[in-house]
């Protein structure tokens, strides 16, 4: 699967909870994401973007993924200040595609292309925000693995 669905994923998209590593994750996981629009999950991700990053973005089913990633990727381009947060988010962000890269490149690099220029966006936000040094360097060296990969 390499475009977004529709809609929000389906019962049969996010897959028997029982089948995968940890069902406990993916039944919260469904708590929180099932039938709901990009639009409705906007404020769980304001509310605690790097967790739900790590519980949810890293092992949603690919179908998932691929529906929700847009969430995540307009969060960051609009969703936050040019601080420290965007820094610890941005980083986290990446750390998780990457994993997913590993898992599902076909899923990655869709969700990546359908938004162009996202990535020259995180460049200039880490240039003008307000992180440490060796965070900005960490997250320059991420996006240049990103943009790598993608040519």
């Amino acid at each position: 699967m390499s475009d977004r669905p529709a809609g929000p994923p389906t019962a049969d998209d996010w897959g028997d909870p029982e089948l995968c590593a940890f069902p406990p994750d993916r039944y919260y996981s469904m708590d929180l994401f099932f039938g709901k629009s990009i639009a409705e999950i906007m404020p769980l991700l304001e509310r605690n973007f790097s967790m739900r990053c790590i519980d949810d973005l890293a092992d949603f089913p690919e179908p998932v993924f691929a529906y929700y990633v847009d969430g995540f990727f307009a969060h960051l381009a609009n969703g936050m200040p040019d601080d420290e947060d965007l820094g610890v988010e941005l980083g986290v962000f990446l750390s998780v595609m990457e994993r997913r890269r590993q898992a599902s490149p076909d899923v990655w690099r869709a969700a990546w292309m359908r938004w162009p220029g996202l990535l020259d966006t995180f460049v200039a936000r880490v240039r003008r925000g307000r992180i440490n040094a060796e965070t900005a360097q960490e997250l320059m060296e991420d996006i240049s693995v990103v943009s790598a990969a993608l040519r």
